[in-house]
């Protein structure tokens, strides 16, 4: 499981743009992500606005 002191976000994860999807780049970041519902409907949709917005850059 991620761990948010001792890990760096970017290698453990990455942002789909045109999704906004999170993508778990290892067994830690798969399991967070699967653990943590981090792809669900919503907050899919609220990472693709943010990425539209120049927010969120990926």
């Amino acid at each position: 499981m991620f761990h948010p002191r001792r890990d760096q976000w970017g290698e453990h994860f990455r942002v789909v743009a045109e999704t906004g999807e999170i993508v778990g780049l290892n067994a830690v970041g798969q399991v967070t992500v699967r653990l943590l519902q981090m792809n669900r409907a919503e907050y899919r949709s609220q990472r693709r606005l943010l990425v539209k917005a120049g927010v969120l850059v990926v």
